[in-house]
């Protein structure tokens, strides 16, 4: 059954990681009969929450304020699946699951992009009806594979698995579970002892060169890119912000992203979104991978 899809886009980069991303995602949905309305929100006139606690009486307009999302809030009636991918900080997330539960239709499933978070922290504020409709989805490079990891939380319901399996498979996907809720699902946590390890080598003067460490994680793991560059793509500030919450969850010194990486971002080298990371040269338009050097 073909789905109503919803994408809002907050990047202003026309030709980034989001912009491919979303289109990726565009025409796997569209080839399988599914429609998608698109709105790049950065561009639109949409006013910050004043916090007035005054909205949700007006289903066809939650918020008191009048702006752009006027033109949104018509599509979220009909939505049949909302996929959120705000910045990894669980006060964001938590928010606006909160106003999805409120403004969208009661037969909407609502799934997570978080890499790190729990799903069980990010939708306190959401209805129980609601909560058996959620699940967890991480991407790894959907631009480039098929791959990704699905993960449920304790009140996932089996019409919610079944339904979202179907789903990612529809769009080319084919989905890894992780069958119980844990931080980071599976791979992924695996792929976060490597990131660990190869932040700690690198701020402690270990590893100086991270293109020779990348080229020779290349060729042992039989891999098309190296942990330092995959930091880069997935952007240094989200790294920071993914690493920060393992290290809030555990009190764990060792969990503490490295001070040296928050010297980075403080100097505006985020990776790939900025031209300068781990490598330098990149083409920030473009998002090309290729053009990284050391």
């Amino acid at each position: 059954m073909a789905k109503k899809i919803v994408i809002l886009n907050g990047s202003p980069r026309p030709r980034g990681n989001t912009a491919a991303l979303i289109e990726a995602f565009t025409k796997g949905a569209e080839q399988a009969g599914n429609g998608v309305v698109r709105f790049d929100v950065c561009k639109m006139n949409i006013h910050p929450c004043l916090g007035c606690c005054g909205g949700g009486k007006n289903p066809e307009s939650p918020c008191v304020q009048k702006d752009d999302m006027d033109a949104i809030y018509p599509h979220y009636k009909d939505a049949d699946l909302v996929v959120e991918n705000v910045p990894e900080k669980i006060e964001v997330k938590q928010a606006v699951f909160k106003q999805l539960d409120e403004v969208c239709p009661k037969h909407c499933y609502l799934n997570s992009n978080t890499s790190s978070l729990l799903m069980s922290d990010i939708y306190k504020d959401v209805s129980d009806e609601r909560k058996a409709m959620t699940f967890s989805v991480d991407h790894d490079d959907p631009i480039r594979n098929s791959y990704l990891e699905m993960m449920w939380n304790p009140s996932t319901s089996e019409e919610t698995k079944k339904a979202a399996i179907a789903h990612y498979h529809t769009l080319g996907f084919e989905p890894v579970i992780t069958e119980r809720e844990i931080k980071g699902y599976s791979i992924n946590r695996v792929w976060r002892a490597v990131k660990r390890e190869c932040l700690y080598l690198w701020a402690n003067g270990y590893v100086t060169d991270v293109a020779e460490f990348d080229r020779g994680w290349m060729t042992e793991w039989h891999s098309n890119i190296g942990p330092f560059k995959l930091m880069d793509l997935i952007g240094l500030q989200t790294i920071y912000n993914i690493e920060n919450s393992y290290y809030a969850a555990s009190g764990d010194e060792r969990d503490k992203p490295p001070a040296k990486l928050k010297e980075m971002i403080d100097a505006g080298h985020l990776g790939m979104k900025t031209g300068q990371g781990f490598y330098s040269g990149y083409d920030t338009e473009a998002g090309n991978l290729d053009v990284g050097k050391k």
